[in-house]
């Protein structure tokens, strides 16, 4: 794979070989037919394939489009870059996917778009949000980029809503290190997507052999860019494509023994939706819920160290809600900021979100490559939480020491 891309001389879907056609593009179309959509769009990230997503439904300058409080920073920051408004809703308890009456509550006469978001182990009821988008005459954009390969009913994840958006970057369950892709089913939104990320080229016709020497061709409908994916990632992924349900149909098997093994301790929990099916789900990270009291005040980036010590795996806190985002710097957006009206609109402060605050502090994420190994390594992490609670004396002490996290989510 990797070595005939190199000596085909074609590295990027703008490159021109006699030896063998774009891997970019055949990627794009099996991509496509896996999740269960008419046409894909390849780009340099999930930032990129979000962002082209947002242009080609028109969102712009003023325009708001609602996002989840718990979610990567770059859902946000792609509608700033636009100039368009971040509205922040809270998340379902139960899920920490949005709330879906919060995205309700948050609609108005200014809003051009919602982003429904699956997160970590968990999937958005998309067949609900669509139906609400629906009602208000507004697009759904599906972010899928933490659960490739789930299902929601009888669906992939990524059939739903105008466009779906995947991420390949580096942790994802299928990666290229950066890469990402857009898929629809409007033959009208595939053309401006492609346009947007191609310098205004779209795909060329295939004639004959003609795919030896130019696989673009001038569009011209709508002003793009480079945001291009390579050769390179677009072979690993197809290749990678083959291997993710075997890999989701064992990371399933052995997230439900750490699910039957959580219950049994009682005061820690794994974090899943309540949707159809139930093992329809995949597992980018596996969110852990504290419930004793002792060992929640100590706060997620206390119990994230001893974990990460103990395992010699890398635990985490969730991403922090948006509002209190470290990354999510709106007040200084190229865009946003330089207009007082909009930098109030889209002011942090301005969102209030308790149930993503309290699932913040109560909770730390596994990532997924721990789920690729044995029962016993699920042991281990038992093993490893049981001796996090055992010596909580210990951990109060280090936590006042180190400074104090204290269950606060700044």
């Amino acid at each position: 794979g990797l070595l005939n891309v190199l000596h085909s001389a074609k590295w990027t879907i703008s490159g021109r070989s006699r030896l063998m056609p774009s891997q970019e593009r055949q990627f794009a179309e099996r991509f496509a037919a896996y999740v269960g959509r008419g046409y894909g769009v390849p780009c340099a990230s999930g930032t990129a394939a979000l962002t082209i997503a947002l242009q080609s439904l028109d969102v712009a300058f003023g325009d708001e489009v609602i996002v989840p409080a718990l979610t990567w920073v770059a859902c946000a920051s792609a509608v700033a870059n636009l100039g368009a408004v971040p509205v922040v809703v809270d998340v379902d308890p139960d899920s920490w996917c949005a709330s879906l009456e919060a995205v309700r509550s948050a609609i108005t006469p200014r809003t051009r778009a919602v982003l429904g978001v699956h997160m970590y182990a968990s999937r958005i009821d998309a067949k609900a949000l669509e139906r609400l988008c629906a009602e208000h005459g507004l697009p759904l954009i599906e972010d899928a980029s933490q659960a490739h390969g789930a299902w929601l009913g009888n669906s992939r994840v990524g059939a739903f809503g105008a466009v779906s958006v995947f991420s390949f970057q580096q942790s994802k369950l299928l990666t290229s290190g950066e890469g990402g892709i857009a898929v629809t089913d409007d033959p009208a939104l595939f053309r401006r997507m492609q346009q947007l990320r191609a310098d205004s080229r779209v795909y060329a016709e295939m004639d004959g052999d003609k795919w030896r020497f130019t696989e673009l061709a001038v569009g011209g409908d709508v002003m793009g860019r480079n945001l291009c994916m390579t050769e390179f990632q677009a072979v690993l992924l197809l290749e990678g494509l083959g291997r993710l349900d075997a890999e989701n149909e064992h990371r399933l098997a052995m997230a439900n023994l750490l699910g039957a093994r959580l219950a049994d301790l009682g005061w820690v929990s794994l974090v899943r939706d309540r949707l159809t099916p139930q093992d329809g789900a995949t597992f980018y990270k596996c969110p852990l819920r504290f419930s004793d009291p002792r060992l929640v005040a100590l706060g997620p980036e206390i119990l994230a160290r001893a974990l990460t010590a103990e395992l010699d795996l890398l635990v985490e806190p969730l991403d922090r809600p948006l509002p209190r985002a470290p990354l999510y710097r709106i007040d200084r957006s190229a865009v946003v900021a330089r207009v007082p009206e909009l930098a109030q609109r889209a002011a942090p402060n301005r969102f209030d979100t308790p149930v993503a605050d309290a699932a913040w502090r109560s909770a730390v994420v596994l990532p997924h490559p721990c789920l690729m190994a044995s029962p016993l390594d699920v042991e281990a992490i038992i093993a490893a939480l049981e001796k996090v609670r055992a010596n909580t004396d210990e951990l109060e002490v280090y936590a006042q020491q180190s400074g104090g996290m204290a269950g606060i989510c700044p």
